[in-house]
């Protein structure tokens, strides 16, 4: 069974590996960067250390949250690779069974950061690769 942050974006259900999740924090105030991407919605600091804010519905070929609204999911891997990921809804940790690769179609966006579907007791969430989702967001 894999233990995931279960989370949502308009209708759609994600799911992140907990192991990965340092925190999850209200929306912390934060700065534009000049030409950055469209998916990077600003530079926070948080407990003194700054924190890059990527707009997890734009990464994914949806929409961005109004300004201020939403969750910060906070991940780091590793490598010390650290970002917060917005999403509208934090539904709390989901156990699950892998549902296979999934009959959902996906967009090209969505399918370079799951790794497949997990059947949870709230219904199916598409689990994201952390990984990709850094390499992703760091790419574009």
């Amino acid at each position: 069974m894999s233990a995931l942050l279960a989370m949502s974006i308009d209708a759609l259900r994600l799911g992140l590996p907990v192991e990965v999740i340092s925190e999850i924090a209200d929306r912390p105030p934060s700065r534009p960067l000049p030409r950055a991407p469209a998916h990077l919605a600003g530079l926070a600091s948080l407990r003194g250390a700054p924190l890059p804010l990527v707009e997890l519905g734009v990464l994914l070929g949806g929409r961005a949250l109004p300004p201020g609204e939403g969750r910060a999911v906070i991940a780091e891997l590793e490598d010390g690779l650290r970002a917060g990921f917005l999403v509208e809804r934090v539904h709390g940790v989901a156990w699950g069974r892998p549902a296979g690769p999934g009959a959902t179609p996906l967009a090209d966006a969505l399918r370079r950061v799951t790794r497949g579907e997990v059947e949870g007791p709230d219904g199916v969430l598409l689990e994201l690769d952390p990984r990709a989702l850094f390499e992703v967001s760091r790419a574009r």
